[in-house]
């Protein structure tokens, strides 16, 4: 019998086929029939005796309804003070109230300024809810923001300026039209503008093409800053860091900004230094022959320097190859075989960030056999498959590890290549020992 009630109660837990309870436990009401010692265990089952409450959960369960009244109790009273100043909170002029809304609104995750009323309805009324977004849109023409660099904790944006965008994106968001705002007003925006989360808010594209002057006189003293910023260790993404992501229309009133300084001095950072090619050259701010002799020049100064010097580099490639490649198959014969290795290798470095899909300026090499033709060569004498690291686990890549990837994706790139010249180039390069 030991057996069978172990058999039984297998069958009881076992899950009913295709979820069909009713046909189970007829099943094994059958098998319990005419067996006493069955037919006890399958009653006991059945009617299992409800389970005694956990010693504390009475006291969880008060607790929480006494946390839930405590907080209808302060939502009760904060909806009491806000109606009070509810005319105040419509004209904008009491950013206390504004800020709180705020923070009891929907909000996005990516920009300050995808805010929403939808819940501030549910908790304290249309009025209330109207109220706070009629004070957003009037908040943002009384206030002057800082812009990031004018502030002493650039990580660190004041709650007036995320108010006033939460007002612009609203105001633009119903329709305002970008040519109907005075000058000052302009300047506002842009303002605004420049301390937005990750990137420029949509509405300063139209705001750059209605008010070009007002654009450009407001934000250039910010790319300049960023650009200027020393090399201290400090992550600066700013304006300029979200300039080469910019519309078009944004990058156009700026690129001549930026190519002036550049052209006048060297940014400390190299970060700052790629923004700002990808903006000169994405615009064409800088004429072919000026920038080149440009380029000639700073790479000559950063040998040492071979981040630096592959940034450079890598921007002259995309302007003019020829003259880029004569420049450092020269530079190749007169440094030493250490130095070479590493501007190759750096340049092997800034060719992957370049080829990677969230670039922000397209690498024109990929298409280009002559370039690769000349490239490949002098990438696989210096980048040697023997000197390959070969990883075990989870590592992260370094610009060892990106070089001897880009030295494979040369040869895959000028096989993508249609056309003579690059099934040519191929032959030659399988050719050569």
């Amino acid at each position: 019998m030991r057996e069978r009630l172990l058999a039984f109660d297998a069958l009881s837990r076992t899950p009913a086929p295709e979820g069909d309870q009713a046909s189970h436990l007829e099943c094994i009401r059958e098998v319990s029939d005419g067996i006493p010692e069955l037919t006890r265990r399958l009653d006991r089952m059945l009617n299992r005796p409800a389970a005694l409450p956990y010693p504390r959960s009475r006291r969880w369960d008060l607790e929480r309804r006494a946390r839930e009244l405590a907080q209808e109790r302060r939502e009760a009273r904060n909806r009491a003070e806000l109606e009070k100043c509810v005319d105040r909170i419509r004209e904008g002029t009491h950013f206390n109230a504004l800020w709180f809304l705020y923070h009891n609104a929907g909000r996005g995750h990516m920009s300050y300024g995808d805010t929403t009323a939808a819940s501030l309805e549910e908790r304290y009324g249309v009025e209330i809810a109207e109220a706070a977004v009629a004070g957003w849109r009037a908040f943002w023409r009384t206030y002057d923001p800082p812009m990031p660099h004018e502030r002493e904790a650039r990580n660190s944006t004041p709650g007036a300026v995320i108010i006033g965008l939460v007002g612009l994106n609203l105001d633009f968001a119903d329709g305002l039209d970008a040519a109907e705002l005075n000058n000052e007003e302009a300047r506002l925006a842009v303002r605004y503008a420049s301390c937005e989360l990750n990137s420029f808010p949509v509405w300063l594209a139209p705001l750059a093409a209605a008010h070009p002057e007002v654009v450009a006189a407001a934000l250039c003293p910010s790319v300049v800053a960023d650009m200027m910023h020393p090399d201290d260790g400090t992550l600066v993404n700013d304006v300029l860091a979200k300039l080469p992501r910019a519309d078009d229309a944004v990058r156009t009133v700026l690129a001549p900004c930026v190519a002036e300084q550049l052209c006048a001095e060297e940014p400390p950072m190299v970060r700052a230094l790629a923004y700002a090619l990808d903006v000169v050259i994405g615009e064409g701010a800088v004429a072919v022959g000026d920038f080149a002799e440009l380029a000639r020049e700073r790479c000559r100064g950063a040998i040492a320097a071979e981040a630096r010097f592959a940034t450079w580099w890598e921007a002259w490639l995309s302007v003019d190859s020829n003259g880029a490649l004569d420049f450092l198959e020269a530079v190749v014969d007169d440094v030493t075989p250490e130095q070479v290795y590493q501007l190759v290798l750096q340049i092997c470095h800034r060719l992957h960030e370049r080829s990677e899909t969230y670039a922000t300026r397209p690498l024109l090499a990929r298409q280009q056999p002559d370039v690769l033709k000349r490239l490949i060569p002098l990438v696989y004498e210096h980048i040697k498959p023997v000197d390959d690291i070969d990883h075990e686990g989870v590592f992260s890549p370094g610009p060892r590890d990106h070089a001897q990837r880009i030295r494979s994706q040369l040869v895959s790139w000028l096989a993508e290549v249609s056309g003579t010249e690059a099934v040519q180039s191929l032959r030659e390069l399988a050719e050569d020992p």
